[in-house]
């Protein structure tokens, strides 16, 4: 655990605090990596199934191979592109 200066107050806050215990300013500090590692947890289970799905699809119509990468391509695009 370090210290650090608050940016709102300037005040000595802790680097796992959530917020600043003298002004309240939303600091972060460990849950912003545990947001993260979330989103990415998802974002992987999604494609997974996805990538399941399109397999699936391919394998009962096989002339919309082309049709399914396209818009499972376009979907990880675009969850990425959400979770930034």
């Amino acid at each position: 655990m370090t210290l650090m200066r608050c940016p709102e107050c300037r005040g000595q806050v802790s680097s796992r605090a959530g917020s600043c215990p003298h002004c309240g300013y939303p600091i972060g500090g460990e849950h912003d990596g545990n947001d993260r590692l979330s989103r990415v947890s998802i974002l992987v289970i999604l494609v997974f199934f996805l990538a399941i799905a399109a397999t699936w699809g391919t394998i009962f119509f096989p002339g919309a191979l082309a049709a399914t990468l396209e818009g499972l391509a376009n979907l990880v695009i675009a969850l990425a592109d959400l979770l930034q």
